[in-house]
């Protein structure tokens, strides 16, 4: 009990003589007015959001399962990876903007399950699929950030608005066979094809997100997460059934029409390379700590 108390006493007295020193110091760094280069990357996370869906098959009148709902694999099971450049240029302390080109893969996935029964002679074949769909976009995010303080380690929010060029979209089928009579058949993976003429070749979207920061030296290293979500839709009205690859034929995956709720989580490295005077150290070692 007696060790624990000396320790509160010498954090107090060190926090104490930290801030004493700094008051007394009468300086304060200044971060402002500085361009900052970096690179980050990380990975992401995909929610299909269905805004009207679309199959191959309708079921008749007579059919009690010609087809049923697909079925989105969860937010966390599509992960995606990104990877990039950033510029941030700080107007004053505690705000800046920032504009990053960025290779953006987006990853989702659905199964479907198609039944056909035979009622003559009382036998059915059911058909389960799973449908992986990658999008690779270069996307152009530019942020507003706001510091919460300007200390070594500094929290921040983030939001502004993105573009994405699509550069390829890939689609891969995995589908199983089984009927009434023999045991379901092995999965069998068909391979990647390329779908690039279903999905639309622009995307536009907002983001926001919040991290941290932290100030080291000549360093600026953050941790951080976004989440964006897409106003023009990947999907529409481009070739859904009568694509170049043609998936709708060979393997019944016909895209729905969807928005992209996605998480990106991220780590950047960056440094500054615009400084107010030649003499002041990068990023300095004297931090507002009151």
């Amino acid at each position: 009990m007696k060790q624990t108390r000396v320790l509160i006493l010498l954090f107090f007295a060190l926090f104490l003589a930290e801030g004493t020193q700094s008051f007394a110091q009468k300086k304060r760094f200044d971060r402002s007015k500085q361009l900052i280069v970096g690179i980050k990357g990380g990975v992401n996370f995909t929610h299909p959001m269905v805004l009207q869906s679309h199959s191959v098959f309708s079921p008749t009148g007579n059919s009690a399962n010609g087809s049923e709902n697909k079925t989105y694999e969860p937010i966390m099971k599509n992960m995606g990876f990104q990877g990039g450049l950033f510029l941030l240029y700080r107007f004053t302390n505690q705000i800046s903007a920032g504009i990053e080109g960025l290779f953006f893969q987006y990853r989702y996935a659905y199964s479907n399950t198609y039944t056909w029964a035979d009622t003559q002679e009382g036998t059915s074949f059911t058909l389960e699929q799973k449908h992986i769909n990658r999008l690779h976009y270069f996307e152009i995010p530019a942020l507003v950030r706001y510091d919460i303080n300007i200390r070594k380690i500094t929290p921040f929010v983030q939001g502004g608005v993105y573009t994405g060029f699509l550069q390829s979209g890939i689609s891969q089928t995995r589908s199983t066979q089984s009927s009434g009579q023999v045991f379901p058949a092995s999965p069998t993976q068909n391979p990647p094809t390329q779908t690039n003429d279903r999905f639309a070749k622009v995307s536009f979207g907002v983001l926001g997100g919040a991290g941290v920061s932290y100030f080291a030296g000549k360093v600026m290293l953050s941790l951080g997460g976004n989440v964006r979500y897409s106003i023009l839709p990947p999907t529409g009205n481009l070739h859904r059934y009568n694509d170049q690859a043609s998936t709708s034929s060979a393997y019944l995956d016909v895209p729905d029409n969807i928005r992209l709720l996605n998480l990106e989580l991220y780590i950047s490295v960056g440094v500054p390379i615009g400084l107010k005077g030649g003499s002041q150290p990068k990023f300095g070692t004297n931090y507002c700590t009151f």
